[in-house]
């Protein structure tokens, strides 16, 4: 069957060199049969469980394709949103690493790391602020605090009687309190 140029269909003054690529590499595929084969095989590792290595594979155009078939790589996800936005294959990354200006020499030294990341699947918060939790199951009863309850000032009288101090203490919404100071005996002994 002989091939359609959609070339042909313009008019001459439009049957320039840049048309003639532009419509081959876009209407010319859509117009014309496509050129596919039929290929059955299996695509990915030759080893690991349940393969076996005498299957048909896929043969590959370079050895690279062939070791990295289906081998995972690097997906970027779109900012704050669950959708891909690109994927990049191993072979991918590596170029894009010496498109880099990176040294792709050797594999090994390139991903090899003393460090490695470690997620926990843990709230940290709760490892960090563990005194802001309760760490059993159903939690103790709330605790009320207020600032009815604390005491912000306090008023003390310091009087000097023979040897040892006397003081009186005021405090607001409390009893009295008052006692005496003197050597071997606590201050509060006498409240």
């Amino acid at each position: 069957m002989a091939r359609i140029r959609t070339l042909q269909f313009l008019p001459e003054i439009f049957k320039t060199s840049t048309n003639a690529q532009f419509l081959g590499a876009t209407l010319d595929n859509l117009v014309n049969n496509p050129s596919t084969t039929k290929m059955q095989g299996y695509v990915g590792s030759k080893f690991g469980y349940g393969v076996n290595a005498k299957d048909y594979y896929v043969t590959e155009p370079n050895g690279t394709r062939t070791d990295y078939q289906l081998a995972p790589g690097v997906a970027f996800l779109n900012e704050n949103q669950s959708t891909a936005k690109d994927f990049l294959s191993y072979p991918e990354l590596i170029d894009a690493l010496k498109l880099s200006g990176g040294v792709v020499d050797d594999n090994n030294r390139l991903f090899n790391s003393e460090f490695y990341s470690w997620d926990s699947f843990t709230n940290l918060d709760k490892l960090i602020n563990f005194t802001q939790y309760y760490w059993i199951p159903e939690g103790p009863p709330v605790v009320s605090v207020s600032s009815a309850t604390v005491f912000a000032e306090t008023d003390y009288v310091v009087s000097d009687v023979m040897s040892p101090y006397r003081t009186n203490s005021a405090i607001k919404m409390m009893r009295s309190v008052s006692g005496n100071n003197s050597i071997g005996r606590d201050l509060n002994e006498d409240i």
